[in-house]
């Protein structure tokens, strides 16, 4: 986390929250890895980023745009 500029002060609730996400982030990469050495040829590449510390709420809040409103003909 380091590495990206974000630093966290240990033993506290957005350091346990960053470090989950972060190993959510790990065990995702892992698994990809092991079904692709499994024989499964992956068709996308996947590895630690800057958001890897972020969780899926954090990164579509940043850089989603929210869902469309419907006009007045329903579409």
């Amino acid at each position: 986390m380091a590495e990206h500029g974000r630093t966290y002060v240990l033993n506290t609730e957005e350091y346990a929250a960053k470090f989950a996400a972060w190993n959510s982030s790990v065990s995702t990469i892992a698994a990809h890895a092991a079904r692709a050495a499994n024989g499964q040829p992956p068709t996308y590449t996947l590895g630690l980023t800057a958001f890897a510390d972020w969780t899926n709420d954090e990164f579509k809040a940043a850089y989603l745009a929210p869902p469309a409103e419907k006009c007045a003909r329903g579409y």
